[in-house]
């Protein structure tokens, strides 16, 4: 800042020291203002801890234009002068960040969402865990028979995204809806869609694909776990930027379009409308029948 413009702010402040305040508050820590001794100015600390009050709690402005504690609008839009006594000093405002949280009610939804899905997939049939015996948190063979058996495979990705998505439609559809409320949306369309996929029906549409060819269905320990990152997803929604959910649902994509010729948008593609040249693309990760 200017001295012409603090002056200005003073003469607003109906302050007619001729002294600078910057220069009042060097003259407080001991200097000399034209002959002026350090003692007839208040010290700094006092200034700026009156300035701070002030600050946090701005009185009632007076008809010209200051408040009960002097304070005044800075000349260019910066931030008041608060004026005690022949000094006039920046009020101190720290600004505050808000923090955002997902609310501990979401994981009660998420708890309903998984014994409700837990039940009905062991009511269809469907094992509760590999046929194999054991409990794996990854497995990366996507051919392999215990694709869609373990915990976690390079289809979990796409669930992952799923939360995303879900997310930003209930944020565009419901956006006076609290979070709850959108999360126990998204649980239930997870949870849909995981005994959607696990019938009958779907499971020989699935069968048809190049990469699905010995595919029964998801344990329920694995599609229990969909349902996780999903929740993932719509957590990562919530709390990154959208840029950084954006960038990281088309990292997921090009990873795994690239590691195993298979992602979300393709399989929604061949699920819905096959395409020959996906499917001949594919079948060459796959073995030949």
């Amino acid at each position: 800042m200017t001295r012409e413009r603090v002056g200005d702010a003073r003469a607003s402040a109906g302050v007619t020291s001729p002294n600078p305040p910057w220069w009042r508050f060097l003259s407080a820590r001991g200097g000399k203002n034209k002959g002026e001794s350090a003692s007839s100015d208040p010290p700094t600390r006092e200034i700026f801890s009156a300035a701070a009050a002030a600050g946090a709690n701005p009185p009632a402005p007076t008809d010209d234009g200051t408040s009960s504690a002097g304070a005044c609008a800075h000349s260019d839009g910066g931030p008041p002068f608060v004026s005690i006594g022949d000094a006039v000093a920046p009020s101190l405002e720290v600004p505050v960040t808000e923090t955002i949280r997902l609310p501990r009610s979401m994981f009660v939804v998420l708890a309903v969402a998984l014994v409700t899905q837990g039940v009905a997939l062991h009511l269809m049939g469907q094992p509760t865990i590999c046929t194999c015996g054991v409990v794996r948190i990854w497995v990366g063979d996507v051919l392999g028979p215990e694709n869609s058996q373990q915990l976690s495979d390079w289809y979990s990705f796409s669930h992952v995204i799923h939360g995303m998505i879900f997310y930003g439609l209930a944020r565009l559809t419901l956006p006076r809806a609290p979070i709850v409320a959108w999360f126990a949306l998204a649980a239930g369309l997870e949870v849909a869609w995981e005994l959607v996929e696990n019938s009958p029906t779907m499971i020989e549409r699935y069968r048809m694909q190049a990469l699905a060819q010995g595919y029964s269905g998801d344990a329920v320990i694995n599609s229990l776990s969909d349902t996780v990152m999903m929740a993932i997803g719509f957590a990562m929604a919530r709390l990154l930027p959208v840029r950084a959910t954006v960038a990281a649902a088309l990292t997921f994509e090009i990873l795994t379009a690239v590691t195993i010729r298979d992602d979300l948008t393709l399989n929604v593609i061949q699920l819905v409308h096959p395409v020959p040249a996906i499917a001949a693309w594919q079948s060459g990760l796959a073995p030949p029948r």
